[in-house]
């Protein structure tokens, strides 16, 4: 393990016992707001998140979607993506804490739910996760669970899989009434 990497181990685990914040599971019926954070590191990828943040407007749920690109700075196509907040490697010190005002402003929204909706394991993701005002943060059982409230389990890193799978224990946790749940699938 590299003095950088132990840096950035150290500095997660001090922000997440730093991070005083109320952990509350909310059905899916009760979310308002949602942070959506992943890796932009494909065409596809991209496209999925769209079909995730997509459902969930259509839920009635607001929507913040940020992602991390990780290049120095910004290529002409990515430039050119006006609907889509993105931070690069520019944005972050020298152990990779993101320090951009764009991020710091995700960071200290009070969402209902924070998504880690990929399957990467780059350190600016996880510090967010770690110290976001969010009051719940769900992620993937991947090698940043350590930073999860909820953790969704998948058989293989299927993003749409663990999209559906996300979907469904919000729909069906805490639930209140027995409405039909919302297929995110369709």
């Amino acid at each position: 393990m590299s003095l950088k990497q132990i840096y950035q181990q150290k500095s997660l685990k001090k922000g997440l016992k730093r991070n005083k914040r109320k952990r509350e599971i909310k059905n899916l019926e009760d979310i308002k707001n949602v942070g959506i954070l992943f890796e932009r590191d494909s065409n596809q990828t991209a496209a999925n998140m769209q079909k995730l943040a997509q459902f969930l407007h259509d839920q009635g749920i607001k929507v913040n979607v940020l992602a991390f690109v990780d290049l120095k700075k910004p290529t002409e196509e990515l430039a050119e993506k006006k609907n889509l907040e993105l931070f690069y490697r520019k944005d972050c010190n020298w152990f990779g804490k993101p320090k951009s005002d764009d991020v710091q402003s995700f960071i200290n929204q009070p969402f209902d739910l924070l998504i880690k909706a990929d399957f990467s394991d780059n350190f600016p993701l996880a510090w967010i996760c770690a110290v976001s005002k969010t009051t719940l943060v769900a992620g993937p059982n991947d090698q940043l669970k350590k930073v999860y409230d909820f953790i969704i389990e998948t058989h293989q890193k299927d993003q749409n899989e663990y999209h559906q799978q996300l979907i469904h224990y919000l729909s069906v946790i805490n639930k209140k009434s027995p409405q039909n749940k919302p297929n995110y699938a369709e």
